[in-house]
């Protein structure tokens, strides 16, 4: 006669439970939201970044005319600084996941939206009416461009500031970490917005500084595009060092270490081991494995409970809490005699 399996008991077990409650609105807000808004802002700067790829005008001339084609487009800078704005601002928002709590809020969501649609407007500004290919760059169209990304900069520095309304000190184990997050978005935010300002009037007033310096006006794109290059390759470069400094401070006083962007263990760390430690955690382990038995029998048994196996469910009962209360005395004696030697060897 076959006998039926075991049941497997998953309330109160299982992470996150299936009932709604304290537990997995934990779980839904840590895990499930940012996951959720980093999904959005990679959707959203994916369709920017296609719309970009479908303007990017493609040589269609001899090899003698490519040098005078490539000089038309100036060397592809245009779209090569949208491409890095575009990772920049995608880098920005997984940073946010990472280190900060995403709010179920429409202000967020709304401010999302906003700077993907300043985004695709900006960068749309480098097609032709009809959604023709360009084969060469005005001066108008750099002028609209660059007043694009200057918008694209302020929105950012919006959304920056927008998280000191939502983020606290208390949000982290430690203050320091706190403070260090909120003067990063203060001074990130305040720096994107006096930028973004910057940038703006300069787009506005692009085609006057052309028709005003007519005798060099062919250096002056070199320059405003060489210039906004060095702009985001600097701002590129604060994101990185300001992500490994945080990530030094959350990992300090553990055993990873920070390498390259990748968090691993110490190798120095992971040879330091300490014996009491071990023993403390071999315990713990022997003491979940036996509550973990015991819930599996006193599961079964309630399902195959019978008035002739009342006298056995006792004596088996008896039984393990006798060998919990030998095992546990044990391991507790077992750790003074660990500390007594190692004092007695220091």
């Amino acid at each position: 006669m076959s006998q039926k399996p075991n049941k497997v008991i998953t309330r109160g077990h299982e992470q996150p439970p299936l009932t709604y409650g304290v537990q997995r609105l934990h779980y839904e807000f840590s895990a499930i939201l940012p996951t959720l808004h980093l999904t959005l802002v990679s959707i959203l700067q994916g369709v920017v970044f296609g719309e970009l790829l479908q303007g990017i005008p493609l040589p269609n001339v001899s090899l003698a005319q490519l040098l005078n084609f490539l000089l038309h487009v100036y060397f592809y800078l245009p779209y090569v600084i949208s491409s890095l704005l575009i990772l920049l601002i995608w880098k920005q928002f997984v940073q946010a996941s990472v280190f900060l709590l995403w709010p179920l809020s429409t202000i967020q969501a709304g401010l999302t939206y906003f700077i993907a649609l300043i985004e695709f407007l900006a960068f749309r500004i480098l097609f032709l009416p009809g959604g023709q290919k360009i084969t060469a760059i005005s001066p108008t169209m750099l002028s609209g461009w660059i007043t694009g990304l200057g918008c694209i900069g302020i929105v950012g520095g919006i959304i920056r500031l927008n998280n000191l309304r939502i983020e606290k000190i208390e949000d982290y184990e430690s203050a320091d970490l706190g403070k260090l997050s909120l003067v990063g978005e203060i001074r990130e935010g305040i720096l994107y917005i006096c930028l973004g300002i910057v940038v703006i009037i300069y787009g506005l007033w692009y085609d006057q500084i052309i028709q005003l310096s007519y005798k060099v006006a062919w250096a002056i794109p070199w320059l405003t595009l060489t210039f906004l290059m060095f702009i985001v390759c600097i701002i590129i470069q604060l994101e990185i060092r300001q992500i490994s400094s945080r990530l030094d401070k959350y990992v300090e006083g553990s055993d990873l270490v920070v390498s390259s962007g990748v968090i691993r263990y110490d190798s120095e760390k992971i040879d330091e081991k300490d014996p009491i430690q071990e023993l403390i955690q071999q315990v713990e382990i022997l003491q979940t494995q036996v509550q973990a038995l015991t819930e599996k029998r006193d599961a079964i048994q309630a399902q195959k409970q019978t008035p002739t196996q009342a006298a056995p469910s006792i004596k088996i009962s008896l039984f393990t809490q006798l060998a919990m209360a030998i095992s546990v005395p044990t391991a507790i004696w077992m750790i003074i005699f660990v500390v007594k030697r190692l004092l007695k060897r220091d």
